[in-house]
């Protein structure tokens, strides 16, 4: 050996890239892996592998790799030598002294959040009394289990003296694993080339330590049965994607599962790799990102890296990207992260049979069900079909909710895309299958609300193959669940298909069912331009003798549609023709009690209480004769609420209890969600806060449970206001937050439109004038351009803006509003015309100039 220079040596010793591909082999890393761990480039590494570099630029990034390897003392001067540099160097510069305790955790991630409760439980278990507390971490390929198990290797790094080690067990054999343990301590362990002695001396090296052991990714006991230690005190954390595994080593299993969205975990990701402030807009198209991707960690990382490390991205066109790729998991991929390739490995392992199977399940979307449609859809036997599911389930490839009695499985939807492309032998025949498993249950009176999602997609699939008969009684059967958790504009195209087919089989019945459904769906969106017209073509055709039922209906929703145009004496008159026509036949029951309804609706807002308790009991009344539970449910709540009007608080509990035990016996949940939310305020004005917020979150839990974004968004912005009431305001403003969201993904105006004027009354009767202006311009703003001008929800923005620009003593800013509504008010007989009267004269506006007044 002779000198080159200081600090470099010339010597007969084996290639560098020799030396560093035989520990890059037994760590199993890749290259890539290499990088993102050390800091190196990956070219460069990939450079000292294939030799193309025989002497790196300097020992720096020798030594790093060194520690990422794992080596020891002896392993490191070696690579150090192979790489020409002096063994000396590796004593002033690397910080590996023997007998310290090994740490060979992979990094932690820096921007890490959620779970802390679950970290809190999982260390509680490790640190527990006992002789080997062993921790499974289970759960789906990409939902955090390694990153986890990191950052609980270095939280739980102070309790574990004598070290961590690290074993990636799907990439390490047990010999290799036995020997990087042994590595940890300074001990080579290469003489003993079989697992049994090899194992042994390990066990005699470890039988005094106190040690935590971390194997990663373990899909067989048969993996780490030999790497298992019997030292007492030491602990185990094992991730895997079997839920089984636990049973075969011991142990306390942990599921590890997707974000919740409730805590918004996902957002709290975002913020960690995007370290901006998110606008109000930027914020809902992260939660939608979120939702596309199931909540899963690894793929809102990969988004987010995309987001702010590939030019050109914006926040709103990821969001059209994914929504509008038809092969969504490309997008999911950045460097080596690759969502697919992670779920691919679950699936790649499983036999044939046990494949097919899966991707049938892609006919389910990515709504849960039960494993009777299973069988049934795929004329499986169902022991066979329970056996199936409980292996995926197992395997993490499908979830499963529900208890002993009812267990619901479902794909998450990143599974979903994953089977997509892939090829299924009996497709048509299982769709002929779905629609008929699904259409037969409604018909036979199955009306369960968790199928609705399954009966819209038979519904959209009977149309697209022309089933007719299928699709005109499955949308009737269907309609009162669909109405309140479907898209409208989709619910509009399924209906205006319908529509179409039932003028061109000449079925005018079915067609005047459908147009009747279209005419109420514009209405919710605050489109009535047309619907005169279709009306008036609808009374002309509802004289014919064959259709003359159907006129009552008629009648009750063109009273609708003028009361939506603020035409309340029209609507009165359109009621009252409805119900002469409706007492004149037997048969028209359900559409008298909407008629009253409508009527008692009506007293109701013009300040006539008592005219509106006496047509609620007329139609209770006969809701009770023909034992119509939906109606009584309907009814009493409606009872209930005039009874908080009056503050007669006793009869409006009485009437909600009433109400809640009708929605029970016929597990109406919708209408439980509803009457949960009135008892809520009841409770809340005989001051029993305790109540009134229990029964706001099970109100809230079963219309969010439901996927019942309307509802969900009415019950958060009670919620909201009764905060507001109690002096809670952050939290009110969170609920109207959710509320507005829940709102504007119902795509329901009217009920947006609602929302908005609740939470500015709010602010209005506070004097928070400066918000109320902001939310009443947003109540306007809400409104479609060609929504009538004189609906009550124009005439109520107009007014609140006018108040509150007159708060802020802008008088002549306000009177134009004022003007606007005036004449949305015009032929409407409510109590807030008086107020509109008395802001006219101190504004010195001249009625006679408002059209109508």
């Amino acid at each position: 050996m002779s000198e080159a220079k200081a600090g470099t040596i010339v010597v007969d010793s084996p290639a560098f890239a020799d030396v560093l591909q035989r520990y890059v082999r037994r760590s199993a890393y890749s290259a890539g892996q290499l990088s993102r761990l050390s800091g190196i480039p990956k070219t460069t590494i990939v450079s000292w592998l294939n030799g193309q570099v025989k002497k790196p630029h300097t020992a720096k990034g020798v030594l790093q790799l060194a520690k990422i390897l794992h080596l020891s003392h002896t392993e490191a001067e070696s690579l150090l030598v192979a790489a020409g540099y002096l063994p000396d160097f590796l004593v002033k510069s690397m910080a590996m002294v023997n007998g310290a305790a090994p740490f060979q955790a992979v990094p932690k991630l820096s921007y890490f959040c959620g779970r802390q409760q679950l970290m809190a439980d999982i260390e509680a278990t490790v640190l527990a009394e006992g002789e080997r507390n062993i921790v499974c971490l289970q759960g789906m390929g990409g939902v955090g289990k390694t990153v986890l198990a990191a950052q609980l290797a270095y939280q739980l790094r102070p309790s574990f003296p004598d070290g961590v080690l690290w074993i990636e067990a799907a990439r390490t054999g047990t010999l290799a694993a036995l020997a990087t343990m042994a590595h940890g301590y300074g001990l080579d362990v290469s003489p003993f080339q079989d697992v049994a002695s090899r194992a042994r001396v390990v066990r005699q090296l470890l039988a005094d330590k106190r040690f935590l052991l971390v194997l990663d990714d373990v899909q067989t006991s048969v993996e780490i049965r030999d790497i298992l230690p019997s030292a007492p005190g030491c602990g185990v954390l094992i991730t895997t994607r079997r839920r089984d595994l636990v049973v075969a080593v011991g142990g306390q299993p942990f599921e590890i599962r997707p974000f919740s969205a409730t805590d918004e975990e996902a957002l709290t990701l975002f913020r960690s790799l995007l370290p901006r402030e998110f606008t109000a807009s930027e914020k809902e198209a992260l939660r939608q990102i979120a939702e596309l991707l199931g909540q899963l960690p690894l793929a809102l990382a990969i988004a987010a890296s995309r987001l702010i490390y590939e030019p050109g991205w914006h926040i709103h066109d990821f969001l059209t990207r994914l929504r509008q790729t038809d092969d969504l998991l490309n997008l999911l991929t950045y460097e080596e992260l690759s969502v697919q390739r992670s779920l691919a490995l679950s699936y790649q392992q499983l036999p044939d049979r046990l494949q097919q199977f899966l991707v049938g399940l892609r006919i389910f979307g990515r709504d849960s069900f039960l494993e009777t449609a299973v069988a049934a859809i795929y004329n499986l036997p169902l022991a066979d079909t329970q056996d199936r599911l409980r292996t995926l389930h197992n395997l993490s490839l499908v979830e499963s909710h529900g208890g002993q009695t009812e267990v619901r499985y479902q794909l998450h939807p990143l599974v979903y895309f994953c089977l997509q492309k892939l090829p299924l032998d009996s497709q048509a025949a299982a769709e002929q299958n779905y629609i008929h498993y699904y259409l037969t249950l409604e018909q036979a009176g199955f009306s369960a609300v968790q199928e609705i999602a399954h009966l819209w997609s038979a519904l959209r699939l009977a149309a697209q193959q022309k089933m007719w008969s299928q699709l005109f009684s499955g949308l009737v059967d269907a309609y009162p669940y669909l109405q309140s958790s479907v898209p409208l504009a989709e619910l509009d195209t399924l209906l205006q298909t319908a529509e179409f087919a039932a003028r061109q089989l000449g079925q005018n019945k079915k067609f005047v069912w459908c147009q009747l459904r279209r005419v109420a769906l514009a209405r919710r969106q605050a489109v009535t331009v047309g619907s005169a017209e279709t009306l008036h073509s609808l009374t002309i055709l509802t004289t014919e003798a064959g259709l003359a039922r159907h006129r009552p209906a008629v009648c009750l929703e063109r009273g609708k549609t003028a009361v939506a145009n603020g035409n309340w004496l029209a609507a009165s008159q359109q009621y009252e023709e409805g119900v002469h026509l409706a007492q004149k036949r037997k048969e028209q029951a359900p559409v008298l009690i909407e008629l009253w309804l409508a009527q008692g609706n009506l007293a109701r807002w013009r300040g006539q209480p008592q005219a509106a308790t006496t047509l609620y009991h007329q139609a209770l009344a006969l809701a009770e004769r023909k034992e119509d539970w939906f109606q009584q449910a309907t009814l009493r709540d409606h009872l209930a609420w005039l009874a908080i009007e009056r503050q007669d608080y006793d009869a409006a509990d009485t009437a909600c209890v009433q109400g809640i035990a009708v929605a029970k016996k016929i597990s109406h949940q919708e209408r439980l969600a509803i009457l949960f939310n009135t008892l809520a305020v009841v409770r809340h004005h005989q001051e029993n806060w305790g109540e009134s917020r229990r029964y706001q979150q099970a109100a809230f839990d079963v219309a969010r449970l439901l996927r019942l974004k309307a509802r969900a968004a009415a019950i958060a912005a009670s919620r909201g206001g009764l905060a507001w009431q109690n002096g809670r305001f952050k939290q009110a403003e969170s609920f109207w937050e959710e509320s507005d969201r829940l709102a504007r993904q119902s795509q329901d105006v009217n009920m947006l439109v609602n929302v908005r004027l609740h939470r500015a009354e709010h602010y209005l009767m506070t004097k928070a004038y400066t918000k109320s202006l902001v939310q009443y311009q947003a109540v306007l703003s809400a409104l479609p351009p060609q929504a009538s001008r004189t609906s009550c929800g124009f005439g109520k923005g107009s007014l609140g803006i006018a108040q509150s620009l007159l708060g802020l003593e802008q008088q002549n800013a306000a009177r134009p509003y004022l003007i606007a509504s005036l004449t949305a008010f015009a032929r409407v007989d409510v109590p807030t015309v008086a107020e509109l009267h008395r802001l006219a004269l101190s504004l010195q506006v001249d009625l006679e100039d408002i059209p109508q007044f």
